[in-house]
């Protein structure tokens, strides 16, 4: 799942800027003065801007997911981020408006903030208490965040020459990559070992990438050992 869901992270943050400075603003990267230079800085400014929206959407979300958790389960939440990627990829992959270039930029931010959250809560928490495995399954777990951006740069150049080159096509990658983690996701819900945060996704994110310790992190009912977090790194 979390291989799927960084594939698509991956596959937003190469191409997002370029995109909105050539496909929404149609804007010349190549020219160095004129027309199609002017709108290129223009749209690369006004992705600054988009970005700086995703981010403040990710900070709210990443507040708020230990109190939706407790009403739909985490699980079903984590599903919900990840759809929310889905949608921006297909607002992305179907328009070049600046107002819906926008709002699919803001959605993803939803999405990181589970992506962010959710999983390392939960691969903490699996290995809080065997200290002979700990630094491997996070280190591993690690992994299947780092791996999808070696893919994503490997495949991303022939996507783009095959489409025409236009970086648009990359977010094609992103489409596949957010679909699959939402599949995925899907057969786990349900599952009564992931339920909710105890305590708050913030202390759960910092803890879990400081070293892999789990520190406050709570969640009720989840066994421990390494097949729970390498079913999350798929």
């Amino acid at each position: 799942i979390q291989f799927w869901s960084f594939f698509a992270w991956f596959s937003f943050k190469l191409p997002v800027s370029d995109w909105v400075a050539e496909d929404v603003f149609d804007g010349d990267a190549i020219a160095l003065e004129g027309p199609g230079h002017e709108r290129f800085e223009a749209g690369l400014r006004y992705a600054s801007l988009c970005l700086m929206v995703m981010s403040l959407v990710f900070l709210l979300g990443s507040a708020a997911l230990g109190f939706i958790s407790k009403f739909v389960g985490i699980m079903r939440l984590w599903q919900c981020c990840v759809l929310a990627a889905v949608l921006c990829f297909l607002i992305m992959v179907t328009t070049t408006t600046k107002g819906l270039a926008m709002l699919a930029i803001g959605l993803i931010g939803i999405f990181f903030a589970g992506a962010f959250s959710i999983p390392w809560t939960i691969v903490s928490k699996a290995v809080r208490d065997d200290e002979e495995t700990r630094g491997r399954v996070t280190a591993g777990f690690n992994l299947s965040q780092c791996f999808p951006s070696i893919v994503v740069s490997l495949v991303s150049g022939p996507v783009v020459a095959l489409s025409g080159e236009s970086v648009a096509a990359i977010f094609y990658l992103g489409l596949l990559g957010s679909l699959a983690a939402f599949t995925l996701l899907g057969r786990t819900v349900g599952d009564d070992k992931y339920q909710r945060f105890e305590d708050t996704p913030g202390d759960a994110h910092v803890d879990a990438v400081s070293f892999g310790n789990p520190g406050t992190v709570e969640l009720d009912g989840l066994d421990h050992g390494e097949s729970e977090a390498s079913s999350i790194a798929v």
